[in-house]
């Protein structure tokens, strides 16, 4: 992904612009992975003292896409960390988790910062940061339950749980999120049916790219990151907001402004295609969260313009991102044939014996097809006549209702045609050969002889031919003269 080196610049506002940039002195992070990371440790710092409208959270949700190494993705993290004050570093430290791999784990660990919180009567806040290194951790098969947990978390909704010790729940869950991903993997874990159902709307995926490089430390020095200052505005803005809940707006000029953005990026949503434009259908909204969190840096209950403008400019350049990273995805794609779910749904069913249940299905399609993919597929076959579903008996003992598979419909055997016989071509006639008339002269007879003066015309010769036993007699006016005739009349 190509850059003209001024996009920090655009997005980076007030306090924290200023922080990241006195930071690249002292790290080989990319100012953007590191905006990123710290725009994700701060709004979880922040959210649960800060009410926005429609009463939304504050957690701005980020991943950093960049190549190994060269993305100094890690490097990013720690630098937006030395740039925390003590008392934020701490809750961070505290508060950040790693490795949920499902719903249910995530809601207890909710709980479990909910109740040490209520504890200790710890005034900061029940925030929690979920950080992954890998977000192909969260984005494989394995934890598609963990999606709609992340859903309700983002939107700040109840989220809720059965299990054998009872009901839990959590009314207003404060989460942020960060995580890492490499760009070639994204066409291979991001899947168009997933972002359609909201599960990437709520991030924002950022670039990330350095290529500079700071002399190596002497021996016995400290890192590099240790020269980096906190900023000490992020202090302030936290103790204002223990103080007492703020409520964060628009002013005037803002807020018009904000309506013509959000007018602008409906219209380009509905020129993109199906599958890119589910990326951005909460832009509007990723916006109002970073330029809440510039405010309350500032300590200012108002958003204004030029906090506007810088949160749009990091929002555009991840809309950026994810076009690059769909384009780039789109051309793998096309170097090979997708092959349909129902085709191989049968082909699956064939190599069970052609039955099996769903469950059978999906542990031999390896996991790759989402179940939503397959009820319709499997209701598509059924109504096409290809499969059939039939009730498996229970077993002796078994409770519950009797297990569902599908069977392959076996194609009916066309009866056996005998093939006509083909009528032998006629032969065609020969034509009949019929020699040419040969012109023969008759010598005269012997008693009378011919005048020595008059010459004998020559006899013409044909060309000798096979004589057909068919042949016609010719007549005597064709052959030539009757004997007994002179060729010459007497003069």
């Amino acid at each position: 992904m190509e850059r003209d080196g001024t996009e920090f610049d655009s997005m980076a506002y007030g306090p924290i612009g200023k922080a990241v940039r006195a930071s690249m002195a002292h790290s080989e992070a990319d100012p953007i992975g590191t905006l990123a990371a710290l725009l994700a440790q701060v709004s979880t710092t922040f959210t649960g003292h800060a009410r926005q409208l429609f009463d939304e959270p504050l957690g701005v949700w980020t991943v950093a896409v960049g190549l190994p190494a060269e993305g100094r993705k890690g490097t990013a993290v720690r630098t937006a960390l030395a740039l925390l004050p003590s008392k934020m570093r701490a809750f961070i430290g505290d508060r950040t988790v790693s490795g949920v791999a499902n719903g249910p784990a995530f809601l207890d660990k909710l709980l479990e910062v909910k109740e040490e919180a209520d504890a200790t009567k710890d005034s900061r806040g029940p925030g929690m940061l979920v950080f992954e290194s890998e977000y192909t951790n969260i984005t494989m098969s394995s934890c598609r339950k963990l999606q709609p947990f992340l859903h309700d978390a983002w939107d700040g909704a109840r989220i809720s749980n059965t299990t054998k010790a009872g009901p839990q729940s959590i009314s207003r869950p404060r989460v942020g999120f960060h995580a890492h991903i490499q760009p070639g993997i994204w066409g291979a874990a991001i899947k168009p049916l997933a972002a359609q159902q909201g599960s990437y709307s709520r991030v924002l995926p950022v670039w990330v790219h350095s290529e500079r490089l700071l002399p190596t430390p002497k021996k016995g020095a400290s890192d590099w990151l240790a020269s980096v200052k906190p900023c000490t505005a992020l202090d302030a803005a936290f103790e204002w907001l223990l103080r007492e809940p703020r409520h964060i707006g628009f002013d005037e000029g803002a807020r018009v402004e904000y309506d013509a953005l959000r007018q602008r990026w409906m219209h380009q949503n509905r020129e993109r295609s199906r599958d890119l434009s589910a990326f951005f259908t909460r832009a509007d909204a990723h916006v109002r969260r970073i330029a809440a969190v510039y405010a309350i840096v500032g300590r200012k209950t108002e958003i204004t313009r030029p906090m506007l403008q810088a949160a749009t400019a990091f929002v555009e350049y991840s809309m950026s991102t994810v076009e690059w990273l769909e384009s780039q995805a789109g051309r793998k794609n096309r170097r090979r044939d997708v092959i349909p779910v129902d085709d191989r749904i049968l082909s699956a069913l064939g190599r069970l014996g052609g039955r099996a249940t769903r469950t059978q299905l999906f542990a031999a399609l390896g996991g790759m097809v989402p179940r939503a993919e397959i009820d319709p597929a499997l209701d598509f076959l059924i109504e096409g006549g290809r499969i059939e579903p039939v009730t498996v008996p229970r077993e002796a003992g078994a409770r519950g209702p009797a297990p569902r598979a599908y069977q392959i419909v076996p194609e009916p055997k066309p009866e056996p045609v005998k093939p006509a016989r083909k009528a032998r071509p006629a032969r065609a006639a020969r034509p009949a050969t019929t020699a040419p008339p040969r012109k023969r002269t008759q010598s005269a007879p012997k008693t009378q002889s011919a005048p020595k003066t008059s010459k004998q015309q020559p006899e013409e010769s044909a060309p000798p031919k096979r004589r057909s036993g068919k042949a016609k007699k010719t007549t005597a006016t064709e052959s030539g003269p009757e004997p007994g005739l002179t060729l010459f009349s007497d003069q």
